[in-house]
């Protein structure tokens, strides 16, 4: 079962998701009150650590150019948008 824990590596709301490697993993999830996108580092075994917030698409490319690519194939221009759910949900 998906945790409802913005820190949980198994947090229910994962929209992407980069394991460069243990200590440099990425990812972008939905905030749990479903408002804004948030980038979070890996902060430990199981955990993450949110460090930006974000309502647009445009806004979290400026922030990850190297992952941009992704970021414009998968998510909406605005985290409001109907398309703003993660992989596996409806």
């Amino acid at each position: 079962m998906a945790s409802y824990r913005e820190t949980d590596d198994d947090y229910r709301s994962v929209f992407l998701r980069w394991d460069h490697s243990e200590k440099k993993a990425t990812r972008i999830i939905g905030c749990r009150d479903d408002l804004q996108f948030i980038i979070q580092y890996r902060a430990g075994p199981d955990r993450w650590r949110s460090r930006y917030f974000c309502r647009t698409r445009q806004a979290l490319e400026r922030l990850l150019p190297g992952m941009a690519e992704d970021i414009r194939a998968a998510l909406p221009e605005t985290f409001d948008t109907p398309a703003a759910q993660p992989a596996g949900t409806s």
